[in-house]
């Protein structure tokens, strides 16, 4: 892969939500964050796991991918255009 683009939505301080099951943290916590700061711990975070991908092998890294990966080794179904089908995430190819 040499280019991806990944979208995070993190609800912040929002208090209702249009019938979604969902929550913020302000709602888990009762308090007010502010945004500049949280984003800023954010990037923080973000560089300091992207300097730890960059000293690791692909192996490493695959393994680390496959721990997190949901539904890694379940059988889950999933929806296709010609129907619903039954399938076992088992790996991933490069």
């Amino acid at each position: 892969m040499r280019n991806s683009i990944v979208g995070i939505g993190i609800n912040v301080n929002q208090m209702s939500f249009d019938s979604i099951l969902a929550t913020s943290m302000k709602l888990e916590q009762g308090i007010e964050f502010d945004i500049n700061d949280l984003l800023e711990e954010f990037l923080l975070c973000v560089k300091s796991k992207e300097e730890w991908m960059h000293s690791k092998n692909q192996d490493v890294l695959q393994k680390e991918y496959l721990n997190y990966l949901f539904g890694m080794g379940k059988l889950l179904k999933f929806k296709t255009n010609s129907g619903i089908i039954s399938g076992e995430i088992s790996g991933v190819d490069s």
